[in-house]
């Protein structure tokens, strides 16, 4: 490769732009967007290109912005770039893109599909990952960060009627009882407690709209500019929240730098006792964390405008991946693909026991 623009010149050959910006992550461009509504310029560090899509960390905001590669007009690099001299196909190398194996992409059953390395939050494979979907109990990984983050785990939360009377997926409470924030969470993310929802969200601030407010301030202060949330639990009343599936990995990614969160969204069975005396057995859902060992935590969800959504943790020799998709039939299998091709691309290997997607006693899907 050599160096080919002079700084300010515009790139304009389609069939290279791909090859081009991956030659060059890291450096500063402007892209030239052509809109229905017009033409708008993005300015920003390159920090992934894709077929269908190209990301940068905008420069004035920092937030990181998903450019459409069909809506490409043309780039302006602020400075001279590396460009591939013979072929047109992209070649990778250690040097130029961490992926030294060409491995065959795994077929996937999901409406949407991604993975990103968990270490760099790189998108690793995606699949109409940046389509709005219904996200049914993903969404409580949300209202466990907004919780975490504004309230102790020795807190005592005392269950109101409302939130006893959640259903269908309950942890069961009950009405006039006290359990600790801590107790609620496991409930919340291991069970899948709408009522644990529910009274989280009370407690935390108020009310439930209050709440709803909060983890949508949360999305936009994250940067997931397409996540909306009307609910603390994933129903589809009085609206469905919405996400795509890329926004979903990086609130994941978030998530898992708090250790209170990793640890309970990776335990498998918690137990606990109310102040009435009621006893409580929460197991975890999710089978992969049960059956395979290098994934450390995830969460599912379920709804019938939604479909089975999932999202799977795991990490082996230091390099962690998370998987989500949403809209997938076949979940159990796909995220066992996807991981075995995440980390083979990084040399790594892991050996998924056929028995991945047994059931759990006690745990309902």
């Amino acid at each position: 490769m050599t160096n080919f623009s002079k700084k300010g010149e515009k790139i304009t050959e389609q069939s290279y732009i791909e090859n081009i910006l991956r030659l060059n992550l890291g450096k500063a461009a402007s892209f030239h967007m052509d809109y229905d509504e017009g033409e708008k310029v993005f300015k920003g560090i390159i920090t992934q290109a894709n077929t269908d899509h190209y990301i940068i960390e905008e420069k004035v905001s920092g937030k990181t912005i998903i450019l459409p590669s069909i809506f490409l007009k043309y780039i302006v690099f602020d400075e001279k770039i590396n460009y591939p001299t013979v072929a047109p196909k992209f070649k990778r190398t250690s040097q130029s893109y961490p992926f030294e194996k060409a491995l065959r992409q795994p077929p996937i059953s999901a409406q949407s599909a991604i993975v990103i390395d968990g270490n760099t939050g790189s998108i690793v494979f995606e699949q109409n990952a940046f389509s709005e979907l219904p996200i049914a109990s993903l969404t409580k990984l949300m209202t466990a960060i907004v919780a975490l983050e504004a309230s102790s785990l020795n807190d005592l939360v005392t269950i109101s009627a409302e939130a006893a009377a959640q259903t269908p997926s309950s942890c069961p409470l009950v009405a006039g009882d006290t359990l600790s924030m801590r107790d609620l969470l496991y409930c919340l993310l291991l069970r899948s407690g709408n009522d644990a929802a529910w009274a989280i969200a009370e407690y935390v601030a108020g009310n439930v709209p209050s709440f709803v407010n909060l983890m949508n301030q949360k999305a936009k202060a994250l940067g997931l500019n397409q996540t909306t949330f009307t609910n603390p639990s994933g129903l589809d009343v009085p609206s469905s929240n919405l996400s795509p599936s890329y926004d979903l990995a990086r609130l994941m990614r978030y998530g898992l730098t708090n250790p209170n969160f990793r640890k309970i969204i990776g335990t498998k069975s918690y137990q606990t006792t109310s102040q009435l005396g009621n006893e409580y057995n929460f197991i975890h859902k999710h089978r992969l964390l049960h059956n395979v060992y290098y994934v450390i935590g995830g969460k599912t969800g379920f709804t019938r405008r939604a479909g089975r959504t999932l999202v799977t943790a795991a990490e082996q020799d230091g390099q962690e991946f998370i998987v989500v998709t949403l809209n997938d039939p076949n979940d159990w299998e796909d995220h066992v693909n996807l991981l075995e091709y995440a980390f083979n691309l990084y040399g790594i290997t892991v050996d998924t026991p056929n028995d991945f997607a047994k059931p759990i006693p006690g745990a309902s899907d």
